[in-house]
């Protein structure tokens, strides 16, 4: 008959496999293309395998079991994901991925070398697994007062918090309230993070200062831009953005598009 003991060691070992499942769920819907073709460079996989990431509509899930297969994550330790993140410069995924693990197993990454600690009691119950990150990665609309940089894999904030891609992203508002101005790098920067967020279809610019005219040069490559709807309202009315020409353009009511100039 088993011991106490043996129970309590049982029962958390059979938390830690259901939650390691669910881990590994939220991280195959955060990956985005250009990270799992990062870290599938960095792992050195074979072209073979690379291809087969290729297919957008299997390669999350490949790449989870890619990664668990050669020990790259596992139910105890995602030490070797992590610093590949770090490796890539990829700041906003590992730290969505560390909360993740901590969140969904119960172990904890220490800052420094990521090594994985399990509380001594396996008390779950006591543990604190609430999210650190203020985004949830399944809210749909997100507003922001300001930003001072973004990229394909985040938007870094003013405050130093770092908004990840949220794959279930909807509509994104920024609304500064101060007149803000924002460069040219830094819109360019936001739309780049845009077309990573797959079901995002409203950008807004509200209360800001905003370059008048975009290189069409930097908006070409963005092909999911032309899917999305981005306004900039720095006063009435509200100007839409024409990424084949970088040119913001007013909606009149008779629906005829007229360039501005300003």
């Amino acid at each position: 008959m088993a011991s106490s003991a043996e129970k309590v060691v049982t029962s958390a070992q059979t938390m830690t496999s259901k939650g390691f499942g669910r881990f590994k769920a939220a991280l195959s819907d955060n990956l985005t293309e250009d990270i799992i073709l990062q870290l599938a460079t960095y792992f050195d996989y074979p072209p073979a395998q690379i291809d087969l990431l290729q297919n957008k509509d299997s390669r999350n899930h490949l790449m989870v079991r890619y990664m668990e297969e050669r020990g790259q994550i596992s139910k105890t330790d995602i030490t070797t994901l992590l610093r590949a993140l770090k490796a890539r410069k990829l700041h906003g995924i590992h730290e969505r991925v560390q909360e993740l693990f901590e969140l969904h197993t119960g172990k904890q990454c220490t800052s420094d070398d990521q090594s994985m600690l399990q509380p001594e009691d396996l008390n779950f119950g006591k543990l604190d697994l609430r999210p650190k990150q203020s985004f949830p990665p399944d809210h749909t609309r997100r507003k922001l007062e300001s930003f001072t940089s973004a990229d394909r894999q985040n938007i870094i904030l003013e405050n130093g918090k770092i908004v990840p891609v949220l794959p279930a992203l909807e509509e994104l508002q920024i609304k500064t309230n101060k007149g803000k101005e924002f460069s040219q790098e830094q819109v360019i920067g936001l739309f780049c993070y845009a077309e990573q967020c797959q079901r995002l279809k409203k950008v807004s610019f509200i209360d800001c200062v905003l370059p008048l005219s975009l290189p069409v040069g930097s908006l070409s490559p963005l092909t999911k831009l032309h899917d999305i709807e981005v306004s900039w309202k720095p006063s009435k009315p509200d100007l839409h953005l024409d990424s084949s020409r970088g040119k913001w353009v007013l909606n009149s009511k008779e629906g005829v598009t007229l360039e501005v100039s300003l």
